[in-house]
């Protein structure tokens, strides 16, 4: 994963590409949250995953 540091110079540098205003609290706020989501959508493609093995080919979704 990214440092926390490398995810700043990320988050600054696509808000100077959209030419949008820095606000500390904001690239704080999306710093602090972006493992966390990461870390979310690790568990629900996991659970999307396991729930796919576990159905069969005559499961009644398929038909």
């Amino acid at each position: 994963y990214p440092t926390r540091e490398q995810y700043a110079v990320i988050v600054n540098g696509i808000l100077n590409h959209l030419k949008i205003e820095r606000d500390t609290k904001t690239v704080t706020s999306i710093i602090q949250d972006a493992p966390n989501e990461i870390q979310q959508m690790k568990e629900k493609a996991e659970t999307l995953k396991t729930s796919f093995q576990n159905k069969t080919i005559d499961d009644q979704h398929y038909q």
